[in-house]
Formats: C-alpha cells, structure tokens, sequence
C-alpha cells in the first residue's frame, strides 16, 4: 500500500489556473531511447460535465458488483492468494484473494476491502479460471446489459476523443491494434473506439501493481466519479502522484509503470472507515491485448452493432 512517503510531487489542478479543458502533462524517460521521453500521465481538467457524471453513475453502480474480496485480483488488492473454502468446509486447490470473513485476510486489509466492488465493461481475452480455458469473450455484464451497454457510449466517446487529442501518437498505435478487433471494441453503429474494456472499481484503495494485459503501446484512461478525496494515483518510481475527480480525465502509462492509490478521504478530508466509505467509481479504460488474436465472432458483432 502507498502514501505521501512514496511521491514528491503532486500534480493537482488547483495549483495551475485551469480552464475547463485544459491539461497538464508529466514525462518520463524513454527506456528505448537515451535523451528522449514518454507520456507518463495527463491530467485533462474537468473535461466531462457533471450532467453526464451523474448520468452514467446508476449505470456505472450495477457494474461494479463483485466483491473485490475473494476474486482473482489479489496484487491490486495488496493480499496474498489463499485456498478457497469447498462446500465441506475445507480448502480446495483453487486461490484468490481471502473472502471478507476468511481468517486469513489481515485486519487491515479487512477494513480497507470491507465494500470494495468491482466489474467489467466489453470484451474479454482469452484466459484459464479454476482449470478452465474460456475463449475471447463479452463480460457477464454486458451480455446481460446490452442497452445499458449502449447508454454508456456518449461517455466512450467522450474519453475516447481526449485520448485522441492530448495523446496522439499512443492513440494511433492504440487503434492500429484496435482496427484488427472491431467486433471485440465499445461501439455502437455509427463509432467505434479504440477500448475493448473498461473495468470499474468502486470505493476501494488498489496496492501497487501493473495493469495486465493493457497494450503496452497505448495507454489507460482513467475517470473518478462521485464525491471523495484523496485516491490520489501515484507512480512511485517516480515520485509522481495526480489527484484527479469528477469531471477529470487521466491518460496514464499504467501498463507499464507500478502505480497505486493513496488512502480515500471523506470530501471534508476525513479517513474513510470500514462501515463507512464515501463512494468512488473509478473507470479505467484500456485495450485488452490479447484480443487481436481473437476470431471475428458473429454474435460479438451482433451485440456491438445493436
């Protein structure tokens, strides 16, 4: 878990004088070419209005509906992965993150996970579960939420163009991946954008970890919805942390670089506790890789064009 000890700049709106729209934008290194640099973050500036935040959010809430707590996402977590219980009560082969009641779950992360959810937008890659192989694939969700899938567009396109602006060169490679995947994108008949997925977490702090599975060429765009603070995003190799919220949007290397979030806060600037928490929809857009391998299924191009 990360805090104020691990940045020593904190990139935040309120120490510019931004406009609506505006940007600011943090390099790093390019470890391929000496003397020269790389997007890490950008910062765009109240780039969503409140009517189309408060809009997608009851949509938003029916996704993130899986406990973080006993699912597979154990690094962003920040627990181990344990042994599941069987229904005779003992453990069997398959680990995740401990439930919330497992005894093996640590006290603090206990309180921290208490309420944590999260789900998925789009497509999925191909992938082994329990020993089970499943193909490419739409999520659960959006095979049960096809019009609501749908109602979410006017927000796709919307991060989808300040990608294209304020990114230009990780946007193209972005959707010279993407062209080769259209049935598996967030569209709808007359667009098409360059993000497979969306995975949406709602009130809960992440470990540091890597977001795997990302195209490494492009980036994540990232959204917080609700009323919070704190959830600052920080990059601790290098000391870097943005504070971003409703209305703001986040370009991030987070495919590549370690990242993680500083404790939420109460928007008076209080510790969120265990029963407690304000709410915090975080949507992080991103192109699943893998997905270019896939075949053009017909029933995935039917569920896009509806």
């Amino acid at each position: 878990m990360m805090n104020e000890d691990f940045y020593d700049r904190l990139v935040r709106a309120s120490d510019y004088s931004l406009k609506p729209g505006d940007a600011i934008l943090v390099y790093k290194p390019d470890p391929k070419v000496k003397g020269t640099e790389e997007l890490l973050l950008c910062m765009i500036h109240k780039a969503l209005s409140d009517e189309l935040c408060n809009d997608m959010l009851p949509i938003l809430r029916t996704v993130a509906r899986s406990s973080v707590a006993g699912g597979r996402r154990n690094k962003a977590a920040g627990t181990e992965q344990v042994p599941q219980y069987k229904k005779d009560g003992s453990r069997g082969k398959y680990r995740s993150t401990p439930k919330i009641d497992d005894p093996l779950l640590k006290e603090e992360d206990r309180i921290r996970l208490r309420g944590a959810k999260d789900g998925t937008v789009g497509s999925l890659p191909p992938t082994v579960t329990a020993g089970v192989e499943q193909e490419c694939r739409l999520s659960a969700w959006t095979k049960d939420h096809e019009e609501e899938t749908q109602q979410l567009m006017p927000f796709v396109k919307e991060v989808n163009k300040a990608f294209r602006k304020y990114a230009a060169k990780e946007f193209d490679n972005q959707l010279g991946a993407a062209l080769k995947s259209r049935p598996w994108l967030l569209a709808d008949p007359d667009f098409y954008s360059v993000f497979s997925t969306i995975t949406v977490n709602r009130s809960w702090q992440t470990a540091s970890h890597t977001d795997k599975g990302d195209l490494k060429e492009g980036l994540g765009v990232l959204c917080a919805l609700g009323e919070f603070k704190g959830s600052h995003l920080i990059f601790p190799k290098f000391r870097t942390a943005v504070e971003f919220g409703q209305g703001d949007i986040l370009l991030a290397d987070v495919g590549n670089e370690v990242h993680g979030n500083s404790a939420l806060l109460h928007p008076d600037g209080t510790r969120a506790q265990e029963f407690n928490k304000p709410e915090r929809i975080a949507c992080v857009f991103y192109f699943q890789e893998k997905l270019q391998s896939c075949p053009v299924v017909e029933a995935a191009a039917e569920s896009v064009e509806k």
